[in-house]
């Protein structure tokens, strides 16, 4: 039976291979592309807010920065070491 995954076409397999190789890390530069980009959406979206005066809380110096605290990232390495080490 045919299978056209054993095709090779020349020049077409290294390039495959090399983008297979990078794109873990174009994933992951896109991701903190992103994610810087939220952030800095999320400080103008507060900004606005309490330009407006509807928090009942302090504004903060830095907004980006307060807002970078408080963002969820997902650590589970950490979180793995610290129940293999209380085990």
């Amino acid at each position: 039976m045919f299978d056209p995954r054993h095709i090779t076409i020349p020049g077409v397999r290294p390039i495959a291979r090399i983008f297979r190789k990078s794109l873990p890390l174009l994933r992951k530069l896109l991701l903190n592309k992103l994610r810087r980009c939220e952030i800095q959406t999320a400080a103008r979206v507060a900004k606005l807010v309490f330009d407006s005066g509807l928090p009942r809380v302090e504004r903060p110096k830095d907004m980006v920065a307060f807002i970078r605290k408080h963002v969820y990232t997902r650590n589970y390495k950490a979180e793995v070491n610290k129940a293999k080490l209380a085990a």
